[in-house]
């Protein structure tokens, strides 16, 4: 009866309570001193403007903060504040792991059951009903108010504080859920007492990634998805979604940090990259004549504080020298009983790991051997435009080549320009059946493949007719190869050249046999072209086994090969290879050899080509090295649009087979010739006389 009484008897102070509502870095002052117990720096004040947004207005805020700068802590801070005072109902808070998500939610439950706490005397409705059930979910289930349950709960991964209808009162019924990125995170809700759910509206992901994950290309793009779909998706649409806190810190390049940050590739993050030194000391040189006395000390095998007595003194002595020109983010941020300063704790941790440091004080990890990344940047890609109108090709052609993708709604085709040295030029390229729109995906079709052949189909027949997909694939296909052979391919001078070879990709294995049964028509017989690539790895770096010979009408080339199957000749291209030569022409210098370009499109709006250029740069190259090789292996994330990225690499390989060659290439080895063993005197008589000695 006792806590009944407290908890509904108002703040002890109700004026510190109020000065707190508009202020959640005072709030966390005031209300968690043992957590903030160092006066804050202007970077954290420009951030609390951001997570103060996130929490009320459903903002998206991702920073990557240094290790130990108490970036989980402040989120941590503004979540218990968007509770106290009401600026949201259902939060979930995510950890990397399991592990993780219990510390989480151990801290929220340790502060929840302190009744002596300032936060008690002022929030008693918040913090006494936990106090009372001492965390114990039996004992908070039993609490009631005015007689009636009060919904106490103190789950495994879920916490929800007392339902009260006390006037005065702002977070009744607030709701904490606790999850990983490795468990289940899509479809939450909670049902509210007296009918109803509600969904979250906000989210916080506190370091999303392990550095295992960090390291794996895979890993990266699957969390990558996690955030951009499980989780920003967990939010009610009629409510407005909800607000998302990404606190992080970049590991290795290329990781979901280093994504997340990114403003031209998640611009809706807003993120912010805070460093331990805003500027680095400008004489390195007066720090390694430091280091010099530090590494002494230790080679004297001093104590920690005997050390710390010897530096302090010398940077006393040259503080002036050493701190010029060094800018510090957090001027607090040290440790008061061993160090000066916050420039010379810094300067402890460079001098102990330089790349630690750069990764985990400084956010700018570096390039580590086996880690190295391709991708291709799409605001450059578009940019790479020739000057000539679409569907002309340079004079300089010596090969037209067509290629199509198959995916089951639509089909995605392109038209390249090849000179012998493999310099190449978009000429056109688009989606079938023709969009309303220019930027095109997979999920936003507006007419489908099979919708258009049966609205076609429907119009000459005049009734209604069921399209099956192996039927709208064969009409899709027919209308696109009689546009590429019956059009006028002219180049800017006014000639006309036929078009070469058309590649069909038959990845999708449903459709190989509608591709091999039009190849047999007598127009199309030596014009199409069946591919499936092959992708290559670290344990197979080789299409084929350069041991072996060819087989019977096997041809061989650079990173292809083309076999006989029952159903006619099939063209191999090594797909990591070849998206590596793409990549590696699409970052030549325009007007070198073996350049890659685009039409110029209508009104110089190189906008026009974002969708093809984002398909260019999905997927991302991950450079492995070995003893013996390097291999470039690309991974493309899930559910991400690649089609012009596969139609482009098919197409340079079918230019590779039909004589195109970069100066640089060099073919894979050839097959080893057995030596042939050398025979004994013995064996070299009995050949020559034969019977002598049977």
């Amino acid at each position: 009866m006792e806590f009944q009484e407290r908890w509904s008897s108002g703040p002890r102070d109700p004026e510190r309570r109020a000065a707190c509502s508009d202020d959640p870095l005072q709030f966390c002052r005031t209300y968690l001193p043992h957590h903030f117990n160092v006066p804050f720096s202007d970077f954290h004040k420009q951030d609390a403007r951001k997570l103060r947004g996130a929490v009320e207005d459903k903002e998206w805020f991702a920073i990557a903060d240094r290790r130990e700068g108490g970036k989980t802590t402040r989120c941590r801070g503004f979540m218990l504040w968007g509770a106290c005072y009401g600026r949201f109902q259902y939060c979930v808070y995510i950890a990397a792991t399991e592990k993780l998500k219990g510390q989480s939610q151990n801290w929220l439950m340790k502060v929840l059951m302190d009744g002596e706490s300032p936060l008690a005397e002022d929030f008693p409705e918040l913090v006494l009903p936990f106090a009372s059930a001492a965390g114990k979910s039996v004992s908070a289930r039993h609490k009631t108010w005015k007689g009636e349950p009060c919904h106490l709960t103190c789950g495994a991964d879920q916490i929800v504080t007392a339902n009260t209808d006390l006037d005065w009162s702002q977070c009744s019924q607030r709701v904490f859920e606790f999850a990983s990125m490795e468990g289940a995170i899509r479809g939450r809700n909670y049902a509210v007492p007296g009918g109803g759910t509600i969904r979250p509206d906000l989210v916080i992901a506190d370091d999303p990634q392990t550095k295992l994950q960090a390291k794996s290309a895979l890993m990266v793009d699957n969390l990558e998805e996690i955030v951009m779909s499980d989780i920003a998706y967990l939010g009610s649409a009629r409510a407005g979604g909800c607000g998302i806190l990404i606190p992080c810190t970049k590991i290795v390049r290329g990781c979901l940090a280093s994504r997340l940050l990114d403003r031209e590739r998640h611009p809706e993050f807003q993120g912010e990259t805070r460093q331990f030194f805003v500027q680095m000391p400008a004489d390195m040189g007066a720090w390694e004549k430091y280091n010099e006395v530090r590494v002494e000390c230790r080679l004297q095998q001093l104590t920690k504080a005997e050390i710390a007595k010897v530096c302090g003194a010398y940077y006393r002595q040259h503080r002036d020298k050493l701190d010029k020109g060094a800018e510090v983010a957090w001027e607090h941020s040290f440790d008061q009983k061993y160090e000066v300063s916050a420039i010379q704790h810094g300067m402890n941790k460079y001098f102990d790991d330089p790349q630690a440091f750069a990764a985990e004080y400084q956010n700018n990890p570096e390039e580590r051997a086996g880690e190295k990344q391709i991708r291709l940047d799409a605001n450059q890609t578009m940019r790479r435009t020739n000057g000539i109108q679409r569907g002309v090709l340079p004079d300089e052609t010596a090969h037209l080549i067509g290629a199509i993708d198959i995916s089951e709604d639509c089909l995605w085709w392109g038209v390249y320009s090849f000179q012998s040295d493999f310099t190449c030029a978009v000429v056109d390229y688009g989606v079938f059946p023709e969009q309303r729109k220019r930027y095109v995906t997979l999920s936003n079709l507006d007419v489908t493949l099979r919708d258009f052949y049966r609205s076609e189909q429907e119009k000459n027949a005049g009734t209604k007719i069921d399209a099956s997909l192996g039927a709208a694939w064969k009409f899709g296909l027919e209308t696109l190869l009689t546009v590429f052979t019956q059009a006028e391919w002219e180049t800017e001078s006014g000639n006309s050249l036929p078009m070469d070879k058309v590649v069909i990709d038959v990845n999708y294995h449903r459709s190989t046999q509608t591709v091999t049964n039009l190849r047999k028509r007598s127009q199309w017989r030596n014009f199409i072209v069946v591919a499936k690539g092959q992708g290559t790895s670290l344990k197979k770096p080789y299409l084929w086994n350069p041991a072996t010979k060819k087989k019977k009408g096997e041809r061989r080339g650079h990173h292809w090969r083309i076999i006989l199957e029952e159903q006619g000749a099939k063209f191999q291209p090594d797909t990591n290879a070849w998206k590596t030569i793409v990549a590696e022409a699409c970052t030549t210098p325009l007007g070198d050899p073996g350049a890659f370009t685009l039409f110029q499109p209508a009104n110089d709006r190189v906008s026009r080509h974002q969708m093809f250029a984002d398909q260019l740069s999905v997927e991302s190259g991950h450079v492995h090295n070995d003893e013996t090789n390097q291999l470039t292996v690309w991974i493309q994330p899930p559910h991400k649009d690649n089609h012009f990225f596969d139609t482009t690499y098919m197409a340079f390989a079918v230019a590779s087979s039909l004589g195109c060659k970069r100066p640089d290439h060099r073919d894979a080895p050839k097959a080893r010739q057995k030596q042939a063993r050398r025979r004994s005197l013995r064996e070299t008589f009995r050949k020559n006389n034969p019977g002598l000695m049977d």
